[in-house]
């Protein structure tokens, strides 16, 4: 086990909780325009967009942090890295090319990726991830859609619809794989890491550890009488192009009654697969780190919530607050404490702003 240096003092100064903010990690100086909103995704390409208080949508672009006029609006997020979207307040949302600032209705984007992210949109987020802006990676159905109540069944229903996995090749809408999984994410180029179903031991066999807990809560219907499990999910490399699965590792998961499924981190590149083993599960795992060069897993003193770029690895909820180097574990950048942080894909600028709170990953 290796031991994270204590954290760093920031090297920003703290937010006022208002103004939008931009962070550059490169340079450590940050830009504030003024109050203002951000929503999800804030960040494309060389942009970020925000909304003011008085609703207007403005571009900042960061190789000169000047701000440009785009539109008037009360909702602004990124569609890819060339379009953004805008709600101009009657919920009658459109797109503006970034390139030529020219209007574009949804119905008339002419891209397989940019039709794919509007079709995925849902509750304001995206429910799909994209590998290689080609292959799409999404549930064979929507949670919010299909699964009602409340208790044990709700429960069940969630970890049913979360365990059947679609992906599909954008550009000739071709299924490429369909499986059970527990987590899949976006890793190397034409990769996907995935995490597999869980099991626990029941009467001596191996079993879903959801079946398990749903057995529990059947038995023990009490919310004061919570029990937890002990299951291991296994963790594999796939090539979307050939289908091959590559090993990594076994991680735990350990889930208790009224809390499942359960949510942890698993984020991939083409360098690294990084997790924390039962982030929200009883008791917490710690934070590993597999290098794909050597082989070797690097177990950390530390439970983060965790996301990857290039040679940077995020720790914190909500957005990362702190960015680290995944093999000297030296930290390149850290941020006032601050919650719903927003960051560019390669985690070299971060942003704050108003805009809908987000909950724990554990609730």
């Amino acid at each position: 086990m290796r031991e994270l240096p204590e954290r760093p003092n920031a090297e920003f100064a703290a937010w006022d909780g208002a103004s939008v903010v931009i962070f550059d990690t490169e340079t450590a100086e940050a830009r504030n325009f003024g109050p203002g909103n951000l929503w999800l995704p804030a960040f494309g390409g060389d942009y970020l967009v925000y909304t003011s208080e008085e609703h207007e949508v403005y571009l900042v672009d960061l190789r000169t942090m000047e701000k440009q006029y785009l539109a008037r609006g009360l909702i602004a997020y990124f569609l890819g890295d060339t379009h953004v979207v805008i709600n101009p307040g009657d919920n009658a949302f459109y797109a503006v090319s970034v390139d030529k600032r020219e209007r574009v209705e949804l119905a008339d984007l002419s891209t397989p990726l940019l039709r794919s992210m509007v079709e995925q949109r849902w509750g304001g987020a995206f429910q799909a991830k994209w590998a290689d802006e080609r292959f799409e990676i999404r549930l064979v159905e929507k949670a919010q859609a299909v699964c009602e109540g409340s208790g044990v069944e709700q429960r069940a229903c969630l970890a049913e619809v979360s365990s059947k996995w679609l992906i599909e090749d954008v550009l000739t809408g071709e299924v490429k794989l369909a499986f059970q999984a527990n987590k899949v994410e976006p890793a190397g180029p034409a990769e996907i890491v995935i995490a597999t179903t869980p099991l626990c031991s029941e009467a001596g066999q191996l079993r879903d550890c959801h079946d398990v807990l749903a057995n529990l809560e059947a038995q023990n219907p009490s919310p004061s009488g919570q029990a937890a499990v002990e299951g291991t999910t296994n963790i594999f490399l796939v090539d979307l192009t050939t289908g091959d699965a590559t090993f990594v590792a076994t991680a735990t998961y350990n889930a208790a009654t009224g809390r499942w499924p359960m949510n942890w981190p698993l984020v991939a590149n083409k360098d690294y697969v990084a997790w924390t083993e039962s982030y929200c599960g009883e008791p917490r795992g710690a934070t590993r780190i597999y290098d794909r060069a050597t082989g070797e897993i690097t177990e950390l003193n530390t439970s983060e919530w965790l996301v990857l770029a290039d040679g940077r690895l995020g720790l914190g909820e909500q957005g990362a607050t702190a960015v680290i180097d995944p093999a000297t574990l030296e930290y390149l950048a850290v941020l006032p404490e601050l919650a719903g942080v927003s960051w560019s894909r390669d985690l070299d600028y971060a942003a704050v702003g108003q805009g809908f709170g987000r909950g724990s990953v554990c609730d």
